[in-house]
């Protein structure tokens, strides 16, 4: 049984030997596969790990670098504040850092800021409507009267003849009454204008609009004046009517500006008073109280001037013992650093920049004042332009007034600029801050 058992089995394996050996290598290929990918895989994650490691390792060599470099710029830094230190020494030695050089800085400070100040509140007061100006918006207001013939015909005469051409006709008489009463009534209005229809600001514009409303009521009462006759009337006025509606335009947008300068003029007055406030009550506490309404020019002639402060430091510096600034004398250093700290000496950085803002507040309201009259300028010659090439007025009489417009500009200009004065204004405050 054994026997058989043994041969069975051998004979098996003789049958299944072929089979079993490409199983064998069929599990070594398959090892051996398992293996390179393995091995593939291992070298490269070492691969990946050399290079982060070698990014790491670069990273910390910038590092160590910018340190080697940190280091060199420290050591010079060093180097560099030690030579100022020296300089600095240098200077102070030679009196340039001194506390008397510092007091006798904060002292012109305090006294040339109150010249600023009165030089500043001068140039405010004087941007008002000077003699040129007035006489400027006259030449132009003289425009928008009925009777006027600058431009080489007068509005009134105007209206009078379309009336006729248009609505009268020639005809004694217009729906029962005669014709000559409208024309008075007509001629009145003008004279008089009603200011509340068209144009508050320009009453001429209202007038025509009351002469419009006085022909269609006449339409309405009676078969003599056609609604064709009205609609002519009014074509016939158009031209008439754009001219002075630009007119008061361009009036309109003048004041408009006008308006927003003069706030931000009462803006600035009032910012120029609290800064003389502030700096009148640090040089004498409490002189001026929170509730005081005295007017600024008030304060700058009673307390805040270039004169009223040289005697007050003179008073500090009496107290103080300070030596007089043309007798400088080294072994009293200390005393002019117990002025730098009296409390009246007091004159802080921010003082500087308020002064410096309240100038260019000053000038850049100058300029746009004599901007805004430039543009109402170029406003009126466009009207009086565009109303030429309607065949409306005489060219020559038109060409003068925008001349003459144009000179008492220049004078408005003129008489802006000397009033304001931004050179002295200028040199005022450059004293302020120059050391």
């Amino acid at each position: 049984m054994k026997n058989s058992f043994i041969l069975a089995s051998l004979t098996f394996c003789f049958v299944h030997l072929p089979f079993l050996a490409q199983c064998q290598s069929n599990v070594l290929s398959q090892q051996q596969e398992n293996l390179k990918d393995s091995i593939l895989y291992l070298y490269t994650s070492y691969n990946n790990l050399y290079t982060n490691f070698t990014k790491i390792e670069n990273g910390i060599n910038f590092v160590n670098n910018g340190l080697v470099g940190l280091q060199k710029d420290y050591n010079n830094l060093n180097g560099l504040l030690d030579e100022n230190t020296k300089i600095v020494q240098l200077f102070t030695k030679d009196q340039i850092f001194t506390y008397r050089t510092q007091y006798y800085s904060r002292r012109d400070k305090i006294i040339n800021t109150a010249d600023f100040v009165e030089t500043a509140n001068n140039s405010l007061n004087l941007i008002i409507l000077l003699d040129e100006v007035g006489e400027y918006l006259n030449e132009i207001t003289s425009l928008n009267s009925p009777e006027n013939q600058d431009l080489g015909f007068s509005l009134s005469g105007e209206i009078l003849k379309i009336l006729e051409t248009n609505i009268i006709k020639g005809k004694g008489k217009l729906n029962g009454g005669k014709s000559t009463k409208i024309i008075d009534f007509v001629t009145n209005i003008l004279k008089s204008p009603v200011t509340d229809a068209i144009s508050k600001a320009i009453p001429v514009v209202s007038s025509i609009k009351s002469v419009v409303d006085l022909v269609m009521g006449a339409a309405v009462r009676g078969e003599d004046v056609s609604i064709n006759d009205v609609a002519d009337f009014k074509l016939a006025l158009m031209d008439y009517i754009q001219h002075y509606e630009g007119l008061a335009s361009a009036l309109n947008k003048f004041d408009n500006t006008l308006n927003t300068l003069k706030v931000r003029k009462v803006a600035l007055s009032q910012l120029l008073r609290q800064y003389t406030i502030e700096r009148i009550n640090s040089a004498d506490p409490g002189s001026v109280a929170s509730n005081d309404t005295s007017s600024l020019t008030f304060l700058i002639n009673n307390k805040f001037n270039k004169s009223i402060m040289d005697e007050a430091i003179k008073i500090i510096e009496a107290k103080n013992n300070i030596p007089d600034i043309k007798e400088p004398d080294r072994t009293k250093e200390n005393v002019y650093n117990v002025g730098l700290n009296d409390k009246r000496m007091i004159y802080p950085s921010s003082a500087e920049n308020q002064a410096r803002f309240i100038r260019d507040e000053i000038l850049s309201v100058s300029n746009e004042y004599i901007a805004a009259y430039k543009e109402y300028q170029m406003a009126i010659e466009k009207v009086l332009r565009e109303t030429l090439k309607k065949k409306i007025g005489t060219p020559e009489l038109a060409d003068k007034k925008i001349k003459t417009l144009n000179a008492k500009l220049n004078n408005v200009i003129r008489s802006f600029n000397i009033s304001i004065n931004a050179e002295q204004l200028n040199k005022k405050f450059d004293k302020i801050i120059t050391y």
